[in-house]
């Protein structure tokens, strides 16, 4: 059985069309700075709550991982898949020492499912599974 972590976020990462619109402006790149933290803080709080209560079988950061983001939107909007890289997601998995880098190598092709609909909870859950060596 491989060993895996599941982190409950109550945010949903932003599009990657909503970020560049905020690149064009100084006030915009403020605003991605402190979206990146947000996440950076959200995953944080997500693994001390994912890991409480129970022997954590995990030695991080994981040398190799699979990652698996599911987005439960609020509403039945139309969106596409391509637009939600979960770039600052990832970042913020990587800042906090679950992984130990979000290239390739390490964490190689992340699943980021967007078909998720939860009216009166939406949320990001993020499954990261570690991946023996040589697997």
């Amino acid at each position: 059985m491989s060993k895996q972590i599941k982190l409950v976020i109550p945010q949903m990462p932003l599009s990657t069309n909503k970020i560049k619109n905020l690149m064009w402006t100084n006030y915009g790149k403020v605003q991605l700075r402190e979206i990146r933290d947000m996440w950076v803080d959200e995953v944080w709080v997500g693994f001390r709550l994912a890991k409480r209560g129970f022997d954590f079988p995990l030695s991080l950061p994981m040398e190799k991982a699979k990652i698996t983001i599911k987005i439960f939107f609020r509403t039945d909007a139309h969106r596409d898949h391509d637009n939600f890289q979960c770039k600052e997601v990832i970042d913020a998995i990587r800042h906090n020492g679950l992984i130990e880098d979000d290239d390739y190598d390490h964490i190689g092709k992340t699943d980021v499912d967007i078909t998720g609909r939860d009216r009166k909870y939406p949320r990001t859950e993020i499954t990261i599974v570690e991946v023996k060596k040589g697997g």
